[in-house]
């Protein structure tokens, strides 16, 4: 029951607990200088943090900062947002720039797919997992619009879910449920928006632009992959695919410890 989150200007990944307020937070990546990170996901089932830095690396670093790795370092195009999805073994991004568009892949970054292509999306700002309706949800700050995409194998290709045209213009958001939840700038809140109906109801407003949602399940911490019971066998990291498993290593020790 921990909160992670980044910490742009200082380069920093800091956590703390969710029920108790503090001061002090702690520094996930205390001896992993990183640049510019901007957004974070969580696998608490491998207990990582997947993160995105200087907006062109996505890397995964493990909860008390001792493993850390590069799955993705080639793409220059804006990557703003990266998402997890331990159960099923993917992870999805979002990328603005001159390319903008919305990918997958498995959680060790091979078999990268192309989610929604440029044309579709034109400054994506987040991107979530929705297990339940095994979509991909995104929104598009700049055209006012969320998307949720059908990508996980038994997956409806009609099940699609798109709001645009309405006053709302989301940065953030979260899908859970039968609901999808967004943080929006125009209209200073977080909101709920029941995939079954029409329209958006607000569940909590400030002065302020909300830059970030999320939530917590607390039945979804007891699932588990393939990385479970004693991270899956590997040495150091263990990350989730499709119905099983890799091994990943740090940097400093590929001699010692090669990806299976």
């Amino acid at each position: 029951e921990t909160i992670y989150w980044p910490q742009r200007e200082a380069g920093l990944i800091l956590s703390a607990p969710v029920d108790a307020a503090t001061d002090s937070p702690k520094t996930v990546n205390e001896n992993v200088p990183l640049v510019r990170p901007t957004s974070i996901a969580v696998d608490w089932i491998s207990k990582l943090v997947f993160y995105v830095a200087n907006g062109s690396e996505i890397g995964v670093i493990s909860m008390n900062g001792t493993m850390q790795m590069v799955l993705i370092s080639d793409d220059a195009d804006g990557v703003v947002s990266v998402a997890v999805e331990p159960e099923l073994g993917y992870m999805a991004w979002a990328v603005a720039g001159t390319s903008p568009r919305i990918e997958k892949a498995y959680m060790n970054g091979a078999n990268r797919e192309l989610v929604v292509p440029l044309g579709v999306v034109q400054s994506p700002t987040a991107v979530t997992f929705d297990r339940q309706s095994k979509r991909i949800f995104f929104c598009d700050a700049s055209i006012d619009m969320i998307m949720g995409v059908p990508v996980f194998p038994g997956a409806a290709p009609e099940n699609r879910f798109v709001v645009q045209g309405v006053d709302i213009h989301p940065f953030s958001l979260a899908a859970f449920g039968a609901s999808v939840y967004f943080a929006d700038h125009r209209l200073r809140g977080v909101w709920e928006w029941p995939t079954q109906t029409s329209s958006a109801n607000r569940i909590f407003r400030t002065d302020r632009e909300p830059t970030s949602v999320a939530y917590y399940d607390s039945q979804r911490v007891t699932t588990a992959n393939a990385c479970a019971e004693n991270r899956g066998g590997c040495a150091q990291m263990c990350l989730a695919v499709p119905g099983s498993r890799r091994c990943g290593c740090t940097a400093s020790s590929v001699d010692a410890c090669r990806p299976t």
